[in-house]
């Protein structure tokens, strides 16, 4: 195909000791808002990227249930940005 982009995502080990682990890109950019009656996700690409290798991490088997990443202003989303709480779940 011609338009095909081969992108390389790191799954990180997102339970490290019992206890959820992450990291965002430095140069990643990722914002959470209410719009009317829906949430609003918007990133640069190096933010969508980051956020889908945190579901990616939590996706995978041997983490266990209940297990969960909380993204805030202050730890990888845009000042001013809702909290984004993600739980792996049965």
């Amino acid at each position: 195909m011609e338009n095909e982009i081969e992108i390389v995502l790191e799954i990180p080990d997102v339970v490290n000791s019992g206890e959820a682990m992450f990291s965002m890109a430095m140069d990643s950019e990722l914002s959470v808002t209410l719009s009317y009656e829906e949430f609003l996700i918007a990133g640069n690409n190096q933010g969508l990227i980051s956020l889908a290798s945190l579901f990616m991490g939590l996706a995978q088997d041997g983490v266990p249930d209940g297990t969960s990443i909380r993204l805030t202003d202050k730890n990888g989303l845009s000042k001013g940005s809702l909290d984004l709480m993600i739980i792996k779940k049965e």
